[in-house]
């Protein structure tokens, strides 16, 4: 039995390759958005199924289609560096007392 062959511009959902195919865009961009979606930070249209990263693409065309309106950059250095930041450790423990207030004596 052979397997179905769906072309992208007819497919629901995407996988990252797919998408970034679709979009023209590099992978890494693909998943540097989708972490930053799951970190509140991206309103990119995406979801996990298990750990595979899935795309909406109705919802990827107007996010493409937003991103072109605004004259947006993406590069890869940009959204590596901001999904570092976003997910640095926090610091264990409770805050000190006084320590970032500003206190008038």
């Amino acid at each position: 039995m052979s397997k179905l062959v769906i072309p992208l511009w007819e497919k629901a959902v995407l996988s990252v390759e797919e998408a970034a195919e679709y979009g023209n865009m590099s992978p890494q961009i693909i998943r540097g958005h989708a972490h930053l979606a799951s970190l509140g930070k991206s309103n990119f249209p995406v979801f996990w199924v298990g750990c595979a990263v899935k795309i909406h693409r109705e919802e990827f065309c107007e996010w493409l289609k937003e991103l072109a309106m605004g004259h947006h950059r993406l590069e890869v250095k940009t959204v590596t560096a901001i999904v570092a930041q976003a997910t640095q450790p926090v610091k264990p423990g409770r805050p000190r007392k006084g320590v970032g207030k500003n206190v008038i004596g």
